[in-house]
């Protein structure tokens, strides 16, 4: 990614300490004792593989903690620079680095060329490497040490997107296709994309282009990217780009999206000149489009540039609501900034002071920023349990941020018993949405319906000392009356115990459950689960005039989606 940068971008302030200015987040060290830690990606809860930038080590960390060493690749003096694993890596097993070559043949060498790799993890190391793309050292081109990008994301589409950055590739009187200077393909400055094992995908935007180098490109047009992110709730690809003296930008990419790099930097209409360009205010118009290729203007920019390194969505699970679908940005000064997307999520609602989407002044840049002093970030993933993990790339740490109150999910939803005085409990349906419908058998039309349904909910802490357990539930019952009954396992006495019992009525409520101090006795030593069951309890009247006609249904509607526990943890 061009780990050698300007002194400006090594005042990390890792010895300061951080701050987000959201008193409903915390932040804490997950991990320590990594050298240069870049690319990593989560194969379980709590367990990651991460790729070490200068020694080309891929290390297996297991709860904050070094398992083993799978792998020491040698690696050119531009090291390692990505690492993702298969989304079918439970049943494949294939880890992908994006690392480049050294001509020395040890770590540190003159770079001689980068490569993205697949390997497969045979229990203990990385095994079978596969070559799946090569950008090779070019005497014709410029070859320097830096604007390598490197991340690596699968998308879901299930295909690997990689950022290839321009290596300062394509200058104006060398001109390439990738840097809109001229028609020989430089193969950088792109954001590639594969099949896992290789192949061009055959709906790639130039997937048929006479010359077999552009086949893999998705986009083109950006100097040294970093950030690349997928929205998860529109499937959209995000990326960023870093200017030299002006501009960086956030981008909403499309298939065969032309950035504008190197003749433009920020948005078209602002004429941004630097060396790079000439100082030549170019303009759409002066752009090498390939077939079928548009540009586009970045959804927003910094007119002085930031040094972005990463960007992500923030998960609908463990955050406070308010933040679910937001895209957080860290940079090289190891700020944080968040940005609200639009309703239909093509574009991000621009901070009040810069409603023309560019951040013109210090003010301007400092406003959507919660986050500060948090080193170098040269990663960031959210982990299985809805966490933010980054590499603080200098200090050699892996921090996490999460919630002050600790939203869990379930970790496992079973029917325990069901009981129908009419029907049977197959009758029973539609539990994936939430709802529950009981079908009145025709032939019963004027008797009177009973339910006992009866669920149990496991949740899994992080910590087993939490200050507050809440449970959160919602339920209507559309037809009749009932109610529910709220129990914890206590794992002392090994007993269920009531903690709630309310009416379902028949419009949608909120019932919020408080679990008798001292929380951390309802939490299960060893195992971290918490365990509540609730019993429901629901009856329809009978209604004489159903007799004869179409099957009449009783409308249970429990609202599994938002029953939580809510844990305030130290």
């Amino acid at each position: 990614m061009g780990i050698r940068m300007c002194l400006l971008f090594l005042l990390t302030g890792t010895t300061l300490g951080q701050h987000l200015q959201d008193p409903r987040l915390r932040h804490e060290v997950w991990a320590s004792g990594i050298e240069r830690p870049l690319g990593f990606d989560f194969i379980g809860p709590g367990e990651l593989f991460i790729f070490e930038n200068t020694t080309g080590r891929v290390m297996h960390l297991r709860n904050g903690q070094v398992a083993n060493e799978l792998l020491d690749l040698v690696v050119g003096d531009r090291g390692g620079l990505g690492l993702a694993v298969s989304p079918d890596f439970a049943n494949d097993r294939f880890v992908f680095l994006h690392a480049t070559e050294s001509v020395t043949g040890q770590d540190g060498g003159e770079w001689s060329g980068t490569r993205i790799l697949r390997y497969r993890y045979d229990g203990e190391e990385l095994v079978d490497p596969l070559t799946l793309l090569e950008v090779p050292f070019d005497p014709n081109q410029n070859n320097g040490n830096t604007h390598d990008s490197g991340t690596l994301r699968f998308g879901p589409d299930g295909m690997l997107y990689g950022l290839l950055g321009d290596k300062y590739r394509g200058s104006l009187d060398n001109g390439r296709i990738e840097q809109n200077t001229g028609l020989a393909p430089s193969g950088c400055g792109v954001i590639f994309r594969l099949a896992p094992d290789g192949t061009i995908p055959s709906d790639n935007p130039f997937a048929n282009h006479p010359i077999p180098s552009v086949r893999p490109w998705y986009v083109t047009g950006f100097r040294n990217s970093l950030g690349l992110t997928f929205d998860p709730q529109t499937d959209a690809l995000w990326f960023t780009d870093n200017g030299p003296d002006s501009y960086d930008e956030l981008n909403r990419a499309v298939a065969g999206m032309n950035g504008g790099w190197l003749k433009i930097m920020g948005p078209d209409e602002r004429d941004a000149v630097y060396f790079e360009n000439g100082d030549t205010a170019y303009g759409r118009d002066d752009l090498v489009l390939l077939p079928g290729a548009v540009y586009r203007d970045p959804e927003f920019s910094w007119a002085s540039p930031i040094g972005i390194t990463a960007a992500g969505f923030v998960p609908a699970r463990r955050f406070p609501e308010d933040l679910w679908g937001d895209l957080w940005i860290a940079d090289f000064l190891g700020r944080l900034s968040a940005f609200e997307m639009s309703a239909e999520r093509s574009s991000i609602v621009p901070p009040s002071l810069s409603a023309d989407r560019v951040a013109d002044s210090p003010a301007e840049a400092e406003e959507p920023r919660f986050g500060s002093n948090f080193g170098t970030v040269t990663e960031w993933r959210f982990g299985p349990d809805g966490y933010l993990y980054l590499c603080d790339y200098y200090a050699g740490f892996l921090r996490r941020i999460r919630p002050v109150v600790d939203r869990v999910e379930p970790t496992g939803i079973e029917i325990l018993a069901g009981k129908l005085f009419s029907g049977s409990v197959e009758d029973l349906g539609g539990l994936e949405t939430g709802e529950l419908i009981l079908h009145r058998p025709e032939r019963s039309g004027q008797a009177q319906l009973q339910l006992l349904w009866q669920v149990e909910l496991a949740y899994r802490l992080e910590a087993n000392d939490p200050l507050q357990l809440e449970f959160d539930l919602s339920s209507s019952l559309r037809s009749g009356a009932g109610g529910t009954r709220v129990e914890a396992f206590h794992p002392a006495s090994a007993s269920w115990t009531p903690v709630g019992n309310h009416p379902v009525g028949t419009m949608l409520g909120s019932h919020v459950d408080v679990l008798p101090a001292p929380a951390e006795q309802w939490v299960e030593p060893g195992t971290g689960r918490v365990r509540l069951r609730l019993e429901v309890r629901a009856h329809a009247p009978a209604a004489p005039g159903l007799v004869g006609s179409a099957p009449a249904s009783v409308r249970l509607q429990l609202n599994l989606n938002r029953a939580r526990l809510r844990a305030t943890l130290p």
